[in-house]
């Protein structure tokens, strides 16, 4: 005679399989490749606009002698706009590293 814990665990365990095969099968249709691509390419856009800010902000400072606390804000205006592209982009390793081990 089986325990019914036995039965609660083989259950378990077999709906975690079927959860992780259609989570498998939803990650490689077509459609989630357009959307990790589009999403890559947003990533991609905010990157080259931070880089062109920090450009211009380099620029500006070079050219007029500003104070310590306005150089202060430019740094931090730009270390926020770092650590925002950095959290755009962990999403993306997760989703890109899921469809690696699939």
């Amino acid at each position: 005679m089986s325990s019914q814990s036995d039965l609660i665990y083989v259950f378990i365990e077999k709906k975690e399989f079927m959860i992780n095969l259609s989570f498998e099968r939803l990650i490689n249709t077509p459609l989630a490749s357009l959307l990790i691509g589009g999403y890559s390419g947003l990533i991609f856009y905010l990157i080259l606009k931070f880089l062109k800010s920090f450009v211009s902000d380099f620029k500006y400072l070079r050219k007029k002698s500003v104070s310590e606390e306005m150089e202060a804000k430019i740094l931090i205006r730009n270390l926020k706009r770092a650590s925002l592209i950095i959290l755009v982009m962990i999403p993306l390793f997760i989703l890109e590293g899921i469809r690696t081990l699939n």
